[in-house]
């Protein structure tokens, strides 16, 4: 049984809305098939880091969204078990 490949992509249709602000998108990858799952995370470009995958410590509530996005990674891992 092969397993998905996650990662987040930030701003993944290059496109800032009225506050400056895009999301943060699931990318996942499963048998050579790409589908993307909107997180409800959005963030300003310098907000985040997109070589770790984090919100940077510049954005107020940094740990609680780090936590967030790392819980949706192990919950979909914890589902393929």
């Amino acid at each position: 049984m092969k397993f998905a490949k996650y990662s987040f992509i930030h701003n993944r249709k290059n496109s800032l809305d009225k506050k400056g602000t895009a999301p943060v998108e699931l990318q996942i990858y499963v048998k050579k098939r790409q589908r993307f799952l909107n997180t409800g995370i959005k963030l300003k470009p310098e907000q985040w880091n997109s070589e770790e995958q984090k919100v940077k410590n510049n954005h107020a509530t940094y740990m609680l969204l780090n936590m967030s996005l790392q819980r949706i990674i192990s919950d979909l891992q914890n589902y393929e078990l």
